[in-house]
């Protein structure tokens, strides 16, 4: 256990990892830090210890209609894994789409692995072919098979994922193989409520 020789130290210190979590967060692409993330409370339903379901390499799937909150819980519980030394990788899921088909696509498939939390905003708007399927999954199967814990928003159920993102290009084994992937040590959650971006 790390100790302190006075106060200026501490404050020192978490000033450091506070810096060090946002540069993390910031990396998503996910928008800014609000006051709401500071709040640590879940709502019934969703990961009571995130903390804990993290180190079980536990899966949460938010799904629930556009606007509903699911992107605001998604950055909460990320930013506060952050906090206690997670290294979220992964973002928002047609930004991530622009990236695997860069031209700098070894650097940026380097640094979504490199994490041990993967963070997949609006996973049901994956498009594209085998290419990016095949990347995407890879990111996926490497969390998944070491463990890491996996969080998700879609507008969908995870039992209508598969046929969305195939109606968007993605082949059939391969919406399959992600769809089983997700599935294992998975919690689903629907977020509810109205279109927070449309009322005043």
């Amino acid at each position: 256990m790390q100790t302190f020789k006075n106060q200026t130290e501490l404050d020192a210190y978490k000033a450091h990892l506070l810096a060090g979590s946002t540069e993390k967060f910031m990396a998503l692409g996910l928008g800014p830090i609000t006051p709401e993330m500071a709040v640590l409370s879940m709502p019934p339903g969703v990961w009571s210890n995130p903390g804990h379901a993290a180190a079980e390499g536990a899966k949460l799937i938010l799904t629930g209609p556009p606007g509903s909150g699911k992107t605001t819980l998604l950055k909460k519980i990320t930013w506060g894994l952050a906090l206690r030394r997670r290294r979220p990788r992964g973002g928002y899921i047609p930004a991530m789409l622009d990236h695997l088909k860069s031209g700098d696509i070894g650097s940026y498939t380097a640094w979504l692995t490199s994490g041990d939390l993967l963070v997949l905003d609006d996973l049901d708007k994956l498009r594209g072919t085998q290419y990016e399927a095949e990347r995407l999954l890879a990111a996926i199967n490497h969390y998944d098979v070491n463990r890491f814990p996996i969080i998700v928003t879609m507008n969908v159920e995870l039992d209508q994922f598969g046929d969305r993102i195939r109606a968007g290009g993605v082949p059939a084994d391969y919406a399959e193989s992600i769809v089983s992937r997700l599935r294992g040590r998975s919690t689903s959650h629907f977020v509810s409520g109205p279109d927070h971006r449309t009322v005043a």
